[in-house]
């Protein structure tokens, strides 16, 4: 039996079962993932370490974009988007695709979500200064100033994840907010990650460059974990929540 027929030896060891292509089906994401894991033979180092080069790549790609500061929020979205195909599509971390994915967010609109995020950041500065000076009710202010921060960065990141956010920001806000309300224990995992990341950066400084990538890799996983991993027959993969995949009714 040849390598055609058994569906092995194709690049990241994405082929698929002979017998189910054999049926006329169509892969699920949970196929090409339990392909994916088999090493083939003579490889030297498994998909999962591909994927980890592949996050590493992209981290040092984002800090260099996120280095003017303002373009923070369209360099960490494309990042997400790279390491969203890689998952779910097999497709290599490339620089050309994260140049694409960056370009799709338009200048305008790039800038536009970088000012929004700066001025927050300074609003959320100032007010826990001025809470810190002693003013009547300050614990209170700052107990209430910080939520808010990590509600707003939570929320964030999770919109960054959302395809539509290359259209526009507006529109991937509200859809990220609606699933962390509907989704608390990812809104705690998102927020361990962004805990996590800190404390390597801040123990270890040299993985500075590094987090951006592991940090856009934790979210997009924290989102894609909702994704069904496999269509039943006669239907459709539904994507994650709030990004409208729905399953095909019942005739």
């Amino acid at each position: 039996m040849t390598s055609h027929e058994t569906g092995r030896g194709t690049p990241y060891g994405s082929g698929r079962p002979a017998s189910h292509e054999a049926a006329g089906g169509t892969p699920g994401p949970g196929v090409r993932f339990a392909d994916r894991r088999r090493r083939e033979p003579g490889e030297l180092f498994g998909t999962r370490f591909v994927l980890f080069a592949d996050m590493l790549a992209v981290g040092l790609i984002t800090a260099v974009a996120c280095l003017p500061v303002i373009t923070a929020p369209a360099a960490f979205a494309a990042a997400c988007a790279v390491l969203r195909e890689s998952i779910r599509a097999e497709q290599p971390a490339t620089l050309g695709r994260y140049v694409a994915e960056l370009r799709a967010h338009g200048v305008l609109r790039s800038l536009t979500a970088g000012a929004f995020v700066l001025g927050a950041g300074a609003l959320i500065l100032l007010d826990l200064l001025l809470a810190r000076a002693g003013l009547p009710g300050a614990r209170m202010v700052s107990l209430v100033v910080a939520a808010a921060a990590v509600l707003a960065l939570v929320v964030g990141l999770r919109a960054a994840t959302d395809p539509r956010a290359a259209q526009g920001w507006w529109g991937a806000v509200r859809a990220a907010a609606a699933r962390s309300a509907a989704d608390l224990p990812g809104c705690a995992l998102v927020m361990a990650a962004v805990l996590l990341s800190a404390t390597l950066a801040w123990m270890l400084p040299l993985l500075l460059p590094l987090t951006p990538g592991a940090l856009a890799f934790a979210v997009t996983a924290v989102e894609l974990r909702a994704t069904p991993a496999a269509a039943p027959a006669g239907g459709k993969a539904g994507g994650p929540a709030g990004t409208g995949g729905e399953a095909a009714p019942q005739e």
